[in-house]
């Protein structure tokens, strides 16, 4: 997807990307992409933007959409499941699948009239054409590799080596190939 035309890249603090998402969320964006490396803040960023907005903000995870033995999200059904029953006044409602199961799992609801943060690697590459709530404000965020292999070691130390040998290759070779930082309207480093 060629990056989307920015007037202007603003590099801010946590603090001030929360509280500009926010602003955006209640002047009417209804969508909000907040991509990154894997254990960068993008988590982290997205709940304390769901729980500062005063709005129905739901935040949805794009791991939600990989399948198993996959390295890429399900963009279309993210789309078909989340984005157009919103775009039409409907309530929204999709399965989220599991990194180690062979299916999906339970259902995710989301209320007509939410606003969705969306998270995770690779979220960004969402073509503009097939977003049919608006255009979605871009937030990339970005931490150290020593910061986030610390964080990626702590949060599951049993993953760590398949984090290290098999996620993290194929996300650098992504970033390096797309530079997704480029058509973020916000880049924050945690």
């Amino acid at each position: 997807m060629p990056a989307a035309p920015r007037h202007h890249v603003l590099s801010v603090g946590i603090a001030e990307a929360v509280q500009t998402v926010v602003s955006e969320l209640h002047s009417g964006r209804r969508l909000v992409i907040v991509d990154g490396l894997s254990a960068s803040g993008k988590s982290t960023l997205a709940a304390a933007i769901a729980e500062r907005a005063a709005t129905s903000v739901v935040v949805v995870r794009g791991d939600d959409f990989i399948r198993r033995g996959t390295t890429e999200w399900d963009r279309a059904r993210f789309v078909r499941d989340v984005l157009e029953p919103l775009s039409r006044g409907e309530d929204a409602k999709y399965r989220p699948w599991p990194w180690d199961a062979d299916e999906p799992v339970g259902w995710v609801s989301v209320s007509a009239g939410s606003a969705v943060v969306l998270e995770g690697v690779a979220v960004s590459d969402l073509d503009p054409r097939d977003v049919p709530v608006g255009e979605p404000l871009v937030v990339w965020v970005d931490a150290g590799d020593d910061e986030r292999a610390l964080r990626a070691a702590r949060r599951a130390p049993q993953r760590f080596a398949c984090w290290q040998d098999d996620w993290l290759p194929v996300e650098l070779a992504w970033a390096e190939r797309v530079r997704p930082w480029e058509r973020a309207h916000l880049v924050v480093t945690t």
